[in-house]
């Protein structure tokens, strides 16, 4: 088990009576696919240039989560263009919530492709796919139900920052969705969409991706499990966060989401260990310090309970009830203290703690693990 901080790394050193389990699990090797080579060698189907015909409206539903991932856009249109479909038949439709930067991004290398972000307010983009098992109507955006051919790009289901393939097109691209109505329910009323999706790899490694039907996306799902999943017969003593790096409060944000998510892997008064960043801007926690004063002061206020920093510092309140929490980060100590955390100054200290700690779970990128905590089915 080991833990890079900076240029420094640490071997935890084991008790003989002593549990460790680490996320990413390396027992199987890991074998990197890029966007290209998928699109080449689809899992147990055509390529995608023999799905269409020159005269198809394709449409990408696309999860701009995976721009980062590897996700070429020219790749895919070269494909398509050995079909002889054109850039100006290509829609590149995001999911609402999709930010302005992740379109301009798209807009560097799309071409003559039209670039939208689904409006589910907007009534033009409305149109009925049909009706659940319960007898509800689906209204879900006229591109993506219209289409000649539905491509949908999305990553693997890990925690609510990532989407599979159902999540991204409802409620991802839903007009009024149906809350009762589940996105694999929404996915099969789409018939069979040309699916590409992408597992993270560990710390390191490039990302794997697959291409074709929902045999592919289970592929995936499958390798994913393989490395980011886990299952805990009893609580642990001590869970360690390898996290990576952000700036000021969207560090600390990240932080507090990952502790909501191992707070139920935790013995009570058991502890929490976060590795961050070994550097950092020295006004880069100025403004997080002001709002941690406005939440001390504003506790009990619930105007502000839909601020995502106040709702990291309750998250962060309530984890204090049932744990200590340890710091080893460039986080100023004024500000550790604020949090009623303990900050540690190097990696070593993390030995002491771990040996005094019965049982240890190390996550590494912990907003790609996934834990389930067998005690509680």
């Amino acid at each position: 088990m080991t833990i890079q901080w900076g240029h420094e790394s640490l071997t935890i050193k084991a008790q003989p009576a002593q549990t460790l389990l680490e996320l990413p699990l390396l027992g199987s090797k890991w074998r990197p696919v890029d966007f290209a080579e998928a699109l080449a060698h689809p899992t147990e189907f055509p390529e995608l240039e023999k799905c269409a015909t020159p005269e198809d409206r394709v449409v990408v539903a696309l999860d701009p989560s995976t721009i980062s991932k590897g996700f070429s856009l020219p790749s895919l249109l070269g494909r398509l263009a050995i079909t002889g479909i054109s850039e100006s038949q290509v829609t590149i439709v995001l999911p609402a919530n999709a930010s302005l930067a992740s379109l301009e991004s798209l807009r560097e290398t799309a071409g003559g492709c039209q670039i939208e972000r689904h409006d589910p307010k907007d009534p033009n983009s409305k149109v009925i796919l049909g009706g659940t098992r319960a007898g509800d109507q689906i209204y879900l955006n006229r591109r993506v139900v219209e289409a000649d051919l539905l491509v949908i790009v999305s990553g693997t289901r890990f925690t609510p920052s990532e989407h599979s393939p159902a999540s991204l097109v409802f409620p991802g691209m839903a007009c009024d969705p149906v809350l009762k109505t589940s996105g694999g329910e929404v996915l099969h009323l789409l018939g069979s969409p040309y699916l590409l999706t992408v597992v993270d790899g560990p710390r390191g490694f490039s990302p794997m991706w697959t291409a074709g039907t929902l045999k592919a996306f289970r592929q995936a799902k499958n390798r994913r499990n393989q490395h980011w999943h886990a299952e805990l017969q009893e609580p642990v003593k001590m869970v360690i966060l390898n996290c990576s790096c952000h700036k000021g409060n969207e560090r600390f944000c990240s932080w507090a989401r990952s502790i909501s998510r191992v707070l139920p892997l935790l013995e009570n008064g058991g502890r929490i260990l976060i590795v961050g960043s070994d550097s950092d801007d020295e006004n880069s926690w100025q403004d997080f310090a002001n709002q941690i004063r406005h939440f001390q002061l504003s506790e009990n206020n619930e105007q502000v309970a839909f601020d995502i920093t106040f709702r990291a510092l309750k998250r962060w309140s309530k984890a204090l009830e049932k744990c200590s929490i340890f710091i080893l980060d460039s986080m100023p100590a004024e500000i550790c203290e604020d949090l009623q955390a303990n900050k540690i100054s190097g990696l070593s200290n993390i030995q002491k703690l771990a040996s005094a700690s019965g049982s240890i779970l190390l996550m590494n990128d912990p907003d790609k693990c996934s834990v389930k905590p067998l005690w509680m089915n």
